[in-house]
């Protein structure tokens, strides 16, 4: 079994997006939010094979369906109630996720 955990960033390469964080940002921003009844993968700016890519990991549960279903919350973020910055906070941290330092969770 394939563990392997894809970033925001593979996702948009994948799609044959720009896949920085500041155009990440833009794609979302320009695209939301996506109306409730829309499935991802059915929003009209896809290409056909950039749909089927996102239908194909939706359904064969792989090892991208995680990071697709990140970009699914984050194109609804507005829709979700969050503000614009909050949901630009929350894009943010999906695109460029923080490592935390060893040991900084341990409590004396």
């Amino acid at each position: 079994m394939d563990s392997t955990y894809h970033r925001l960033e593979e996702l948009f390469d994948q799609l044959g997006l720009p896949s920085d964080a500041g155009s990440i940002q833009f794609f979302i921003a320009q695209n939301s939010p996506l109306n409730n009844g829309t499935r991802l993968e059915d929003a009209s700016f896809w290409t056909a094979s950039q749909a089927t890519f996102l239908y194909g990991k939706i359904q064969l549960d792989a090892n991208w369906a995680g990071v697709v279903d990140q970009l699914n919350l984050a194109m609804r973020a507005e829709k979700l109630g969050a503000s614009p910055h909050v949901a630009k906070n929350a894009i943010l941290a999906m695109a460029c996720p923080v490592t935390p330092i060893a040991g900084s969770l341990d409590h004396p």
